[in-house]
């Protein structure tokens, strides 16, 4: 990584991670052509498996559990999910190299670039006697505005469990001194989720967890997890139903979401004791959590090109769009 990084280096000093983001998405409408272009059709098996890509408080329990008791059930699809069917809960990575596939449907707190290597690997188990091939999979993530995913994770992970104090009366020193540093019961932060799941060297937690949009590290990584993000279907939480509509035209066989159903939800104050949060705790949160302010900026860009492939395919495909129960078109995302 260290020579990867002084490579990138010239580059990166350049440009900033706002520009990182703009860049990607701007490139978004590419990025979902180039998705639909190789999306497998049909239901999805052992060597073109579908994967979820669980990004902690961000609904993944909810899709995780949708996934395993409505789809993979109704369909017999073979399941590979931590927490279920004797996979254990800490489970980050597909089993070791060299071995085949484990499922059909593979879901949660899952590093991308382990998942494109170990599916790469099992497609392509002779690699000194044949060309090497791409990881042949479909995928799909949730992404949730970060003030927000962070306050959750806080107080469900940290503050519930005994390890912090209650979010809502942190002050901005605290939030600049222990968002960066605390860590729950697994030894994971609530800082740049998107980050650890999706950029390339996602596993070294601290570097993680304490990377702000300033340091080359934090925009090498923006940049890699932009970029692989890029391969996926992007949803965005609050906007539940148009990513419900993106995802049942792309995979019929999962149906639709149910965006009504909550699990792991906890109850938490967005607030202080007087109903509003001061500006400079709201200046640190927004400074702490800015890389995953970018991360979510892209993934409603994606969502958009997403949306808008749908009402370009309702114009000239009319048949491969779905409809709501009477017959009529269904509305398509934003105006």
């Amino acid at each position: 990584m260290r020579a990867v990084l002084l490579l990138l280096a010239p580059a990166l000093a350049l440009e900033d991670a706002a520009e990182i983001a703009r860049r990607h998405a701007a490139s978004a409408p590419t990025a979902v052509r180039a998705l639909h272009a190789r999306l497998a059709r049909g239901l999805p098996s052992p060597r073109k498996p579908f994967v979820f890509f669980h990004l902690r408080k961000s609904a993944g329990t909810t899709m995780r559990q949708y996934l395993r008791d409505e789809v993979a059930r109704a369909r017999a699809l073979s399941l590979y999910i931590p927490c279920y069917g004797g996979v254990p809960c800490s489970t980050y990575r597909l089993p070791s190299a060299g071995r085949r596939q484990p499922a059909s449907i593979i879901a949660g707190h899952l590093y991308f670039a382990g998942v494109e290597t170990a599916l790469r690997t099992a497609a392509n188990p002779r690699p000194t006697l044949q060309a090497r091939r791409r990881a042949n999979f479909s995928c799909f993530t949730i992404l949730r505005e970060p003030v927000s995913r962070v306050e959750s994770c806080w107080n469900y992970r940290l503050e519930q469990h005994g390890v912090a104090k209650p979010f809502a009366t942190l002050t901005a020193a605290d939030i600049r001194a222990y968002l960066p540093s605390a860590l729950d019961g697994y030894g994971f932060g609530c800082r740049n989720e998107p980050l650890r799941m999706f950029a390339d060297g996602g596993e070294a937690e601290m570097r993680v967890n304490t990377a702000t949009a300033a340091m080359p590290v934090g925009k090498w990584m923006l940049e890699s997890a932009l970029r692989n993000m890029a391969t996926c279907f992007v949803g965005v939480l609050e906007r539940c139903e148009e990513t419900a509509d993106v995802l049942v035209h792309a995979f019929p066989w999962l149906g639709r979401l149910p965006c009504s159903r909550r699990r792991n939800a906890y109850a938490n104050s967005r607030t202080n004791a007087n109903g509003t949060r001061t500006i400079s705790v709201e200046r640190a949160l927004r400074r702490q959590t800015s890389l995953e302010q970018h991360t979510y900026a892209y993934a409603n860009a994606m969502l958009d090109a997403e949306l808008a492939h749908l009402r370009h395919q309702a114009l000239t495909q009319p048949q491969a769009t779905p409809t709501a129960r009477r017959g009529q078109p269904r509305k398509l995302g934003r105006p």
